[in-house]
């Protein structure tokens, strides 16, 4: 895996007096409320709060994260906001809401900056997704370019069947992929191992997309059973 603590992202210190009104402020500017608000939606109910300010190198931005309450399938999320600042106040350039997803369960994703992959800096974005007694790992890398973020590809860095094989005869598939030999701004690999060995390649045109080698529904070629 990347270094996650690499990070050229600076966040505002102003102190503990200062700090949070002018995330408050922030917060008001890109939806209406000062502090975490709950919007109730027709299948689910999404918590939303505020999580910092940040300076890239454009200008300020506000993160802010999505629970979501309800189906498996109603994730939450990571927003970024590009704000401009006069006066002291706080005037939203773009909004991305949902600009980072996460994995299931209504759960954001667990999520680190990085600057190892991307001209801009990014945020690197990680969960578990559990389906049919598997758990699948996978990743995100969303640069935050003057235009607004940009995801790549689904980054698969593990799958595990232990204990779910559908038959007595069925060997446990279990692979963990580790982010190697990154070229910042052009490929990366991730190298599999365990219980099958490959390396699956991924290249940048706009945003990182992947070359497979395996694939990860069912990586280590044993016939899905009960699907």
């Amino acid at each position: 895996m990347p270094d996650h603590a690499a990070n050229s992202l600076r966040e505002e210190n102003l102190g503990d007096e200062i700090q949070p009104k002018r995330l408050a402020d922030a917060f008001e500017a890109a939806t209406g409320h000062r502090t975490a608000f709950i919007t109730h939606g027709e299948n689910d109910s999404v918590r939303t709060v505020p999580l910092r300010i940040i300076q890239l190198p454009f200008g300020p931005a506000l993160l802010t994260q999505d629970t979501n309450a309800g189906r498996q399938a109603n994730v939450g999320a990571i927003g970024v906001h590009y704000l401009s600042v006069e006066d002291g106040r706080f005037d939203v350039i773009a909004s991305w809401p949902r600009a980072v997803m996460g994995r299931g369960w209504g759960d954001p994703p667990k999520w680190r900056f990085t600057d190892q992959f991307t001209a801009y800096p990014a945020i690197y974005a990680w969960g578990d997704f559990t389906a049919q007694a598997a758990v699948l790992t996978s990743a995100t890398i969303t640069e935050l370019r003057p235009e607004g973020p940009v995801t790549s590809d689904y980054i698969y860095t593990g799958h595990d069947n232990e204990g779910g094989q559908r038959a007595e005869d069925e060997p446990a598939c279990s692979v963990k992929g580790r982010i190697a030999n990154i070229r910042k701004d052009k490929s990366f690999d991730v190298v599999v191992t365990g219980s099958r060995a490959a390396i699956d390649r991924y290249e940048k045109g706009d945003a990182f997309g992947a070359v497979r080698q395996i694939h990860w529904d069912l990586p280590c070629d044993v016939p899905n059973r009960g699907r």
